[in-house]
């Protein structure tokens, strides 16, 4: 056996490769499980209007490492008890969010965002409409729900949707 002659000038790679790609995959692997923090006290979500419709995002804390977004289009998903906070964003014209059954209603203008929390305390499916503010034509102006579930239910919710995202 010849010890002046490495794997490398052999032309087959050398441990240290094959080594160093299961390290990375762990590594990578560990980053994506690594669990998402869920609260169910307090949320906070960002709605921006995009031409008739809203579009909702949350932004979840993945352990150490930087806030996920979570996009949910037009459902706002809220654990039961939690204090919700909701900004809204519009970059295009003057853009309501009226939720008449949970006694919201704000607007967002370009440069002038709307804001408003509640406490999210009974459980149920709550239509969100829109008005005529916008200029825009609204299909029964019918724009979203927001839907107040279980804590449980919540994190379920949340979850799922973040496998999607992977």
């Amino acid at each position: 056996m010849n010890r002046g002659t490495s794997h490398a000038a052999t032309g087959r790679p050398g441990w240290w490769l094959g080594t160093s790609i299961l390290v990375c995959a762990a590594g990578a692997l560990a980053t994506v499980r690594e669990p998402v923090r869920v609260p169910v006290d307090a949320v906070r979500v960002e709605m921006t209007a995009h031409r008739a419709d809203w579009q909702a995002a949350y932004r979840l804390r993945n352990g150490s490492g930087p806030a996920r977004e979570v996009a949910t289009g037009r459902e706002v998903h809220v654990p039961l008890g939690a204090v919700v906070s909701l900004t809204m964003l519009s970059g295009e014209y003057i853009a309501t969010f009226d939720a008449p059954a949970l006694g919201l209603r704000d607007f967002a203008a370009p440069g002038l965002p709307g804001r408003f929390e509640f406490l999210a305390s009974a459980v149920g499916r709550y239509e969100v409409r829109a008005d005529e503010m916008c200029g825009l034509p609204h299909p029964d102006q019918f724009v979203g729900l927001v839907v107040v579930e279980t804590p449980d239910a919540y994190r379920a919710w949340v979850r799922a949707r973040l496998k999607r995202e992977l």
